[in-house]
């Protein structure tokens, strides 16, 4: 088996984090995944668990990662450029960056 698992992440989420202080680190964020090949067709189509966790067999390849997040941000989230081997899952984390500072 091959394929992608990881996790979806959002933050920060607030604008009082100091340094040291982990109250304001990122959350899992439910969502959902789209997964394209190379050539930009859709693959998969998954939503991610309530802690942001996913996994997905794919057949080895390249393959990028886009999430569609419920929350309003800058820029949106960035897409994830994947490499799944033969019998290996590949691991990612997926952040989407709220862009609050």
């Amino acid at each position: 088996k091959s394929g992608i698992k990881g996790f979806v992440t959002i933050g920060p989420v607030s604008t009082l984090q100091r340094i040291g202080d982990d109250t304001c680190d990122d959350e899992p964020e439910k969502s959902n995944i789209v997964i394209k090949d190379k050539k930009e067709d859709v693959i998969k189509n998954i939503e991610t668990m309530e802690d942001g966790s996913f996994s997905v067999e794919l057949s080895p390849g390249q393959y990028v990662i886009y999430t569609n997040s419920d929350i309003n941000i800058l820029g949106g989230p960035k897409p994830e450029y994947v490499t799944v081997e033969e019998g290996k899952f590949a691991e990612v984390t997926i952040r989407i960056d709220t862009g609050v500072r």
